[in-house]
């Protein structure tokens, strides 16, 4: 599972059980922001990710750009690292 969809399925199922369970209907909305938070980060690096295997498959394996895949982490380390509130 993505970490959108990993992400999509916490928001949709498991923090509206946590909000009956304790009876505070905004409970989650910190997480729910950290989420947000880190999503563009992460499809950006999935999106170049993709793209350098989509690339290796139909020209054979090539050199990637380190720098640039270490930046778009370092763009959703800090919120992703501090999201399990």
């Amino acid at each position: 599972m993505s970490s959108s969809g990993h992400h999509g399925a916490e928001e949709a199922l498991f923090f509206p059980e946590i909000e009956k369970v304790t009876s505070e209907e905004s409970i989650m909305n910190r997480d729910i922001d950290q989420h947000r938070a880190s999503f563009l980060g992460i499809e950006a690096w999935s999106q170049y990710t993709s793209g350098c295997m989509q690339k290796e498959r139909s020209e054979g394996p090539s050199k990637s750009d380190a720098a640039h895949f270490t930046n778009l982490i370092d763009g959703f380390a800090p919120q992703l690292v501090a999201q399990p509130s």
